[in-house]
């Protein structure tokens, strides 16, 4: 059904952090005029990316002869998957976003903008359970994080267990939402009311 297919939206969370001067995990978020393209090599893929150039940004990313990431970008080998994901996902190739984001959570299980990303490519792929399963992980993980964040990553919990039909346990996510305000409020509401109407 065409209101079924409309109570969700399919993004990335994008990262706008950059490895500081610190140890690796350690970040810091920066201004991409405040750091330098001789200093962070990433620099150089976020301008491409906000050009449109993904193919470019992938090339200088991955080793093409080796399919593994160029020596200067393994320093910090979780943002550089974590990109690579991010523009396979952009390319629509989700089944490969998914392995690079895996990739990119294999260096640090902790991350929670990964493991939303490996979620939301097995939502795109039309595998709820197992997008349910990151989702869940990543609420877990998140009791300290900030509230918009928190909220999304209920809304998207919330929308894997509707794909998978349980109407009732999605309408108590969404309930918990309600008095968020933006967008995630509004879907929340909306799709309460689809879940509510779907039992």
């Amino acid at each position: 059904m065409d209101e079924q297919n409309d109570y969700r939206s399919h993004t990335v969370v994008k990262r706008i952090l950059l490895l500081s001067g610190q140890a690796a995990g350690k970040r810091s978020p920066i201004s991409l005029r405040m750091a330098s393209k001789d200093h962070d090599p990433f620099v150089r893929i976020y301008e491409l990316c906000n050009q449109g150039k993904l193919g470019a940004a992938l090339r200088i990313l991955i080793d093409p002869a080796t399919c593994r990431l160029r020596k200067k970008f393994r320093f910090d080998c979780n943002h550089a998957w974590y990109c690579v994901g991010d523009i396979l996902f952009k390319q629509r190739k989700i089944e490969e976003a998914g392995n690079a984001f895996k990739k990119s959570l294999r260096t640090r299980l902790d991350d929670i903008d990964a493991l939303m990303a490996v979620g939301n490519c097995y939502d795109e792929l039309r595998r709820p359970r197992i997008a349910e399963r990151y989702f869940q992980r990543a609420l877990d993980l998140s009791p300290q994080i900030k509230n918009k964040k928190r909220q999304s990553i209920m809304l998207n919990l919330g929308n894997s267990i509707f794909d998978q039909g349980q109407f009732g346990r999605a309408a108590g996510i969404y309930k918990q939402l309600l008095r968020v305000r933006g967008e995630i409020g509004i879907r929340a509401r909306k799709n309460l009311s689809i879940a509510k109407n779907s039992i």
